[in-house]
């Protein structure tokens, strides 16, 4: 005799088949797309002792970095706005630790593929990068301002929005 399914044993089984079917979106999606984002070290910015900014680069491992300047969003932009590229930076000399970048004048090693230009007082910058060697390292981007600039000394740096000595930004702890 045939069984006959009642509302309960339909209820249950459309419940069973949603739940299979998200985790199997989720498997699909999640798991085999996964990109893991490697700590590589982390970008400052200071100023020198005319008050010019220098990014600050710290590389946990020995590599190679690039360091990328961008216009960020402002709250009335659309998510979708690209952001604008104000400045491109590399190196191939690989180093471990602090290198100093001055985006207006690079120290010897840094090759530009962009320049800054003039910085506007009430633009929102962030810098980020990562290593040639390593396509998912990233170091930890700085974001600032001008008018941040203003506030720091030489020997004062920016870096996850609070202001250390460069001695402490040296002894950054890489994860791993």
């Amino acid at each position: 005799m045939p069984r006959i399914r009642t509302p309960r044993s339909r209820t249950r089984l459309v419940a069973l088949t949603t739940t299979a079917a998200c985790a199997a979106g989720l498997l699909l999606t999640g798991c085999f797309n996964a990109i893991t984002v490697t700590d590589a070290g982390r970008l400052g910015i200071t100023v020198d002792a005319a008050g010019a900014p220098v990014l600050l680069v710290m590389l946990c491992e020995k590599g190679r970095p690039y360091v990328q300047l961008v216009e960020g969003r402002t709250k009335s932009d659309l998510e979708s706005k690209a952001n604008v590229q104000r400045g491109e930076w590399s190196t191939d000399t690989a180093y471990r630790g602090v290198q100093r970048l001055t985006p207006a004048d690079p120290e010897a090693g840094w090759t530009t593929t962009e320049s800054p230009g003039a910085l506007a007082p009430d633009v929102l910058l962030v810098a980020d990068g990562g290593t040639a060697e390593d396509d998912t390292a990233s170091l930890v981007p700085v974001d600032f301002t001008p008018a941040d600039l203003a506030t720091l000394r030489p020997g004062q740096v920016l870096t996850g929005g609070k202001t250390v000595s460069l001695d402490s930004f040296g002894r950054y702890g890489c994860a791993g």
